[in-house]
Parts: C-alpha cells; structure tokens; sequence
C-alpha cells in the first residue's frame, strides 16, 4: 500500500511550521477505465469540465490491456457489465462473473479470499441502478397524477430515454470526481439534475 504523507512526513521528520518550504511527493492521481469505448483521452484535465480556473487539476486514465492488478480488474469489469447485460442486475450475474473471472485467470487469490466482500459491493451497485429504475418511475407517475393524457405517451417514453442517457452521462463524469451522491439526490429533484447537466456542459 502506498504511503500516506503524514506517514511520510513523520518519517522524515519534515517540519509543516517552518519558514522552510517542505518537500513533499509530488502528488498524482489516476482513475480507471473500465468502459468500451475507444476514443478516452490520456488525461482528463479539470479545466476541461468546468472552465480555466484558478487551479488546474490532471488526472491520468488508466485502462488496463496487461494482466497486472490494474488490467485484471479492468477485465473483471467488463465481464461484470457483459454478465449483467445477460442476465440483469441479479445474483445470477453476480456468480456468473466470479466464475467466468476463476476460469480465466482473472483475480483467482482475491476472489478466492475475498468473494462475499465482492458479492456484497457488486450487489451494492446493481441496487444504485434499481434505485434509478425507481425514480425514474416515480417521475412518471406524477406526470401521470397531474393528468397527461394518453396523445403524448410516445413523448414521455421518449424524454424517459433521454433523462436515463442524461443521468449516465453524468455517471460518466461525477465518477471520477467522488460525486455520485449528488447525481443519487438529483434523480429525485428534476431542477437539480438539470442544474448538474448545465454545470457539465451536457446539452438536454
């Protein structure tokens, strides 16, 4: 595990109080990619989301291809998202991609000592969709509460299918940067989810 600065800070004894600038690692960040498409940049800069700024933050896209830790997670991934569009958010999925994953090599040691653990957050993440499922529900049933009328079906089930490509979208870009809670209180709050769609440039 890689060493955190206090611990770093500790170790080398480097004084915070000082009028001696300290020296400290150079700090990077990563995210994984575990998607399918092809064109993802090398860098995703801050700038790019919301605009030149006073600070400019870089994060390096990782996308695996190799059979180090990085890539054989990248790879679980993707048998768990071809899994889940086989059987759908269901434990069936869940043990079709644990067992798909031992057949090939795909992180045997973890699996084999951490499998519940994995289950529980793989079950974690197919409720998230279910919740969206529900919201999305939710909203078309007070549409239908305050009286749209049958004429304009074909129009509600297709501003359905924008406002679930909206939210993945999004999903797509508040991911890397720790903000999914937002998106989860926004699908129950139109105003706001428009507001994160504006903040990130998405067009609606």
């Amino acid at each position: 595990m890689a060493e955190s600065y206090r611990e770093y800070v500790l170790k080398n004894k480097i004084s915070l109080y000082s009028s001696k600038p300290a020296i400290v690692p150079k700090a990077e960040l990563y995210v994984v990619y575990t998607g399918f498409k092809e064109h993802v940049p090398d860098i995703l800069r801050l700038s790019d989301l919301c605009g030149e700024g006073s600070a400019e933050v870089m994060v390096k896209v990782l996308r695996g291809g190799d059979n180090s830790i990085i890539g054989q997670y990248v790879d679980f991934c993707k048998i768990a998202d071809e899994q889940r569009a086989v059987h759908g958010p269901t434990n069936k999925a869940i043990r079709e991609t644990i067992r798909i994953c031992q057949e090939k090599g795909i992180l045997v040691p973890f699996l084999a000592s951490r499998r519940m653990e994995v289950v529980d957050i793989m079950e974690l993440l197919f409720s998230q969709e279910e919740v969206m499922e529900m919201a999305l529900w939710e909203r078309e049933q007070q549409g239908i509460e305050k009286g749209i009328q049958a004429g304009i079906q074909k129009g509600k089930q297709e501003g359905q299918q924008e406002l679930l490509q909206l939210y993945k979208e999004l999903f797509d870009r508040m991911n890397p940067l720790g903000r999914t809670n937002e998106l989860q209180e926004a699908l129950l709050d139109g105003t706001k989810l428009f507001s994160l769609a504006e903040e990130f440039g998405i067009e609606i």
